[in-house]
C-alpha cells in the first residue's frame, strides 16, 4: 500500500511538473549536530539558539553560533577558525573577503580587526527597532526596516573607526538581494492580514528595469522572497504559506518555487521544518544564492543558484502513465 501511495505521489508530481524530492541545490557544508561540533541550546523562555546567521566569502562559510556566542569558519567542510565573542551577544553577522561586522540586540555595530571586535557605531537612536537582512558589499552596509507599504533597505558607509552617527547614503523600497536587485510584494489595495495572491516586484535601480511576477497560493501567503534566477534563467522564489487546522491552530509550510515568466510553477522544492529559523536563511554572496538549513540532526548550507527548472521526477508519456496505473492495480500490462 505504501508503495502504491509513493508511486501515486510521483505520478502527481510528473503531471504537475513539481519535484517529488526536497532537493535544495548543492550542499556545500554539512555539520552533524553533536555536543562536540554544533548543537542547539534552549533557554528558560524556550528560545532556541544555534546557527543563527552566516555569510560566504572566498569559498569559506562563516556561521554565527548564537548558542556559544562565536563565529565558526568552514572551508572544504573543515573547521578552519573559531572567533569567540565575549563583550557582547551577536545576533547578526555580515562580511566579505576583507571585512567582518556584527550587530547585537542593542542595535550596536561592531567591526572585527583580526583579533577582537570593536564597537564602531550604533543604529540607535535613529532606528529604535531590530534591523534585519544585514549585509555588506563593496564598502557599504545594508539593512532592512519594516516601514511604509513595502519596508525600506538602507545603505550606509561602513565605518572603520568609531562614529556616533552612521552615514546613510541611499534607500530602496523593499529588500535587497544583491547590489543591483531589490524586491517587494505588492498586494494591491487589500486591507486583509493575509492574502492568497499578490505580485512580486523585482527591480534593478542601475538600469530602471522592473519585473512583475504573479504569486498565489491555495492557502494564504506569508513571507515571499526573490532568490534570483536558476542556472537555466528562470525566476526562483521562496514562499511561506499559512493555513489553520480544524482546531484553528496556525500552520505554515515553506517551499522554493521555480517559475516561468507568467508565474506558473515549473518546479517546487519543499523545505523541511527548521529547528531554528535563521535570521537570513536565504542570502546572495558574490552572485550566488545560498540557504542555511537548521535540521534536528544536521546543519547544512546549500548553493541554490544551480537549481534548474527541470523536475527531479522523470517525465512520463501517456503510454508510460497508463502502464504504471495498470501495474498499481495489479492488472496485466
Amino acid at each position: 500500500m505504501l508503495k502504491k501511495l509513493l508511486c501515486t505521489a510521483c505520478i502527481g508530481a510528473a503531471l504537475t511538473g513539481l519535484s517529488c524530492a526536497a532537493a535544495l541545490g548543492t550542499t556545500i557544508l554539512e555539520i552533524p549536530v553533536t555536543s562536540s561540533t554544533l548543537s542547539y541550546r534552549i533557554d528558560e523562555q524556550s528560545s532556541v539558539f544555534g546557527p543563527q546567521d552566516y555569510f560566504v566569502a572566498n569559498e569559506t562559510v562563516y556561521l554565527l553560533d548564537s548558542a556559544q556566542n562565536r563565529i565558526l569558519a568552514y572551508q572544504n567542510h573543515k573547521l578552519t577558525k573559531t572567533i569567540s565573542i565575549s563583550d557582547f551577544t551577536a545576533i547578526d553577522i555580515a562580511g566579505d573577503s576583507h571585512t567582518l561586522y556584527a550587530t547585537d540586540n542593542q542595535l550596536n555595530l561592531y567591526c572585527y580587526d583580526g583579533s577582537t571586535f570593536t564597537k564602531v557605531s550604533s543604529f540607535a537612536p535613529k532606528f529604535d527597532e531590530q534591523i534585519s537582512n544585514f549585509q555588506i558589499s563593496n564598502g557599504f552596509g545594508y539593512f532592512y526596516m519594516p516601514e511604509g507599504n513595502h519596508g525600506t533597505t538602507y545603505q550606509f558607509k561602513l565605518p572603520e573607526q568609531y562614529t556616533d552617527q552612521l552615514q546613510i547614503t541611499q534607500t530602496f523600497d523593499g529588500y535587497r538581494l544583491d547590489d543591483s536587485t531589490f524586491y517587494y510584494m505588492d498586494y494591491g489595495d487589500t486591507e486583509e492580514l493575509f492574502s492568497k495572491s499578490g505580485t512580486l516586484i523585482v527591480y534593478h535601480p542601475s538600469n530602471n528595469q522592473t519585473q512583475r511576477i504573479p504569486v498565489s497560493s491555495d492557502y494564504y501567503l506569508g513571507q515571499v522572497q526573490y532568490l534570483g534566477k536558476t542556472i537555466d534563467g528562470h525566476p526562483m522564489i521562496y514562499v511561506e504559506e499559512v493555513t489553520q487546522d480544524e482546531t484553528y491552530k496556525i500552520k505554515t509550510r515553506q517551499s522554493i518555487r521555480v517559475l516561468n515568466d507568467t508565474g506558473n510553477t515549473l518546479s517546487a522544492y519543499e523545505i523541511p521544518k527548521q529547528t531554528l529559523y535563521a535570521t537570513s536563511a536565504f542570502a546572495s554572496f558574490d552572485g550566488h544564492v545560498y540557504e542555511l538549513s537548521n535540521l534536528t540532526d544536521t546543519i547544512q548550507v546549500h548553493l541554490l543558484s544551480d537549481i534548474t527548472a527541470r523536475s527531479t521526477a522523470p517525465a512520463l508519456s501517456i503510454a508510460d502513465l497508463a502502464r504504471l496505473l495498470l501495474q498499481l492495480h495489479g492488472l496485466p500490462v
